[in-house]
């Protein structure tokens, strides 16, 4: 809500009609897989440096033995 705290009526009102639209719809769907691709993306580059952190740290661990 903070985000529309200085639109008007007629904005907010004219941007729920976009919303219900078909190009309203497509945008904000494209959007949506937009933002998943990333923090999918994202999410798999995390768990691969925080896999290979813990495989580090086992085979210095291993080696020190």
């Amino acid at each position: 809500m903070y985000t529309y705290r200085g639109a008007s009526d007629a904005e907010l009102r004219a941007y729920a009609e976009f919303l219900e639209s078909d190009a309203g719809k497509w945008f904000f769907s494209t959007a949506y897989k937009g933002q998943q691709a990333f923090l999918e993306k994202a999410v798999d580059k995390v768990a691969e440096a925080y896999v290979n952190t813990i495989y580090v740290n086992e085979t210095n661990r291993s080696s020190k033995n």
